[in-house]
């Protein structure tokens, strides 16, 4: 009898350590990439808004994202239809959250111009984040300006990387986004295509595992009501905003961090339009909080 209750014992600690918790009573743990689309959910960090109930850990790449929630580190992350696409078949995926449609946030950058790209017989350096929504872009230009007869060197490196890079002579192009954009212009390197295209999409969105979904459902309503208030409150208030996130916004100035705001287009209150068009990404939209 006694060692029965011994078992009984080790069984209800194990649980109570283990598995007494239901995810409701933990934190979810969602990683967050420096985008410009991302800021309200840094704003909410800042603000100490729901953070007894979702930890935002800050990564430097979209590929972070990807790795962290693979090796079972988070259990959700921001990003685009690509990452998505990416892990679908190896991962239960929920799109649960809109934010923006890139609308020139995502830009290719280069020291030379398109015409020069065609005509040239080297070997152009083509700087990226491989495994992010940077190669779609990037496979976007190459179609768009008819370039499969030109030769590319892929280089994978994060964005932080990529921003340290300086016009030289070697022939190069960058696929880079916004706040990341705004430093390499700086340095001297021109646009030459971006999302502003009209025949293409990408969104940022909040993705979670599926299986948290339903048990997390309350604390993911409570994020989208904050989120809202945050974009309505950088529309009211864009100086005091700039202020709260300027240390996520790889040294933009308060200037430059409203021409990244010009480039993005907010879909979190109205997605009518878009989700026609998510959905063509074989994306399933019934999970998406309104």
């Amino acid at each position: 009898m006694l060692k029965t209750s011994k078992v009984l014992l080790s069984v209800f600690l194990i649980v109570i350590l283990f598995g007494g918790c239901n995810s409701e009573n933990r934190k979810l743990k969602i990683s967050v990439n420096s985008w410009i689309g991302y800021m309200p959910i840094f704003y909410l960090k800042e603000r100490g808004i729901l953070t007894d109930k979702i930890e935002f850990i800050s990564v430097v790449s979209l590929g972070e994202s990807i790795n962290l929630f693979k090796f079972g580190s988070v259990d959700g992350f921001t990003g685009t239809q690509y990452e998505y696409n990416s892990i679908k078949d190896i991962e239960d995926l929920s799109l649960v959250m809109l934010f923006d449609r890139s609308n020139g946030g995502d830009t290719i950058l280069s020291n030379i111009s398109i015409d020069k790209i065609k005509s040239s017989d080297l070997k152009v350096s083509a700087y990226m984040e491989a495994d992010s929504i940077n190669s779609v872009l990037f496979d976007y230009f190459i179609k768009k300006h008819k370039l499969k007869n030109s030769k590319f060197d892929i280089k994978d490196q994060d964005q932080i990387s990529i921003s340290k890079l300086q016009p030289s002579i070697e022939p190069s192009i960058i696929s880079t986004y916004n706040p990341y954009l705004t430093t390499l212009q700086k340095s001297g390197w021109k646009v030459i295509s971006s999302s502003r295209e009209k025949d293409m999409i990408i969104f940022d969105g909040l993705f979670i595992q599926s299986n948290l979904v339903a048990d997390n459902i309350k604390t993911l309503k409570e994020l989208k009501v904050e989120i809202d208030r945050a974009i309505e409150f950088l529309e009211e208030n864009p100086k005091e905003f700039y202020q709260t996130v300027k240390k996520y916004m790889q040294g933009e100035s308060y200037k430059e961090f409203l021409v990244s705001l010009s480039d993005i287009e907010w879909i979190n209150m109205d997605n009518n339009s878009v989700l026609k068009e998510i959905n063509n990404h074989h994306i399933d939209i019934d999970k998406i909080i309104k």
